[in-house]
């Protein structure tokens, strides 16, 4: 009887551990599908490490400040190849001379003023670029080398400036330095903003 015992606690044994060792090597579609994507991350990062671009379009954008003003860039790519982009790009901003000064109203608190200002400048630039990729960056570290050919317009866009003046009896208007009424702009009690 213990021999029969033992027999039986062996097959036991057997066949638990052959059920676990199946089941442990059996793969579910889950685990591939995560397997595949893991592959194709992979994959990207070599290429991306490579100097490979792996999308088809890109964008940026952002804000400058110089000493003449402010503005704001964007700009869009669209990637045909890996070595050659068409850039579209657009550029605004607000110019100031150097010269302006504002004066402040010393008989009332009125927002400041520039005088002799006629018109606001603002510059817009419009342009298409072709970028040709000659050497790539390097896996870690390294430099990337392109030539850019392209062209575009330049617009320079006027804004009148005006300044509200008391013109007496409650009646206010705006007037520009160059108007006849540009009298108001010398006689800085009757501007009110």
């Amino acid at each position: 009887m213990t021999m029969r015992i033992l027999k039986q606690i062996v097959m036991l044994f057997v066949t638990l551990s052959v059920g676990i060792t199946a089941m442990s090597q059996k793969v579910t579609t889950a685990q591939l599908k995560k397997a595949e994507k893991q592959k194709r991350v992979n994959a990207i990062i070599k290429q991306e490490e490579e100097g490979v671009a792996y999308f088809s379009k890109q964008w940026a954008m952002g804000l400058k400040l110089v000493n003449d003003g402010v503005g704001g860039w964007f700009e869009y790519s669209k990637i045909r190849h890996p070595k050659k982009n068409l850039i579209f790009q657009i550029d605004f901003a607000e110019r100031k001379h150097v010269k302006e000064e504002k004066l402040q109203n010393q008989y009332a608190p009125t927002s400041p003023i520039i005088f002799g200002k006629v018109n606001f400048f603002y510059p817009l630039k419009l342009g298409v670029q072709q970028q040709w990729a000659i050497g790539n960056k390097g896996n870690r570290n390294g430099v990337a080398i392109s030539v850019n050919a392209g062209g575009g317009i330049a617009l320079g866009l006027l804004r009148p400036y005006l300044v509200e003046v008391n013109k007496g009896n409650g009646l206010t208007e705006f007037v520009s330095y160059n108007s006849p009424d540009s009298v108001y702009f010398v006689n800085l009690s009757s501007i009110e903003g």
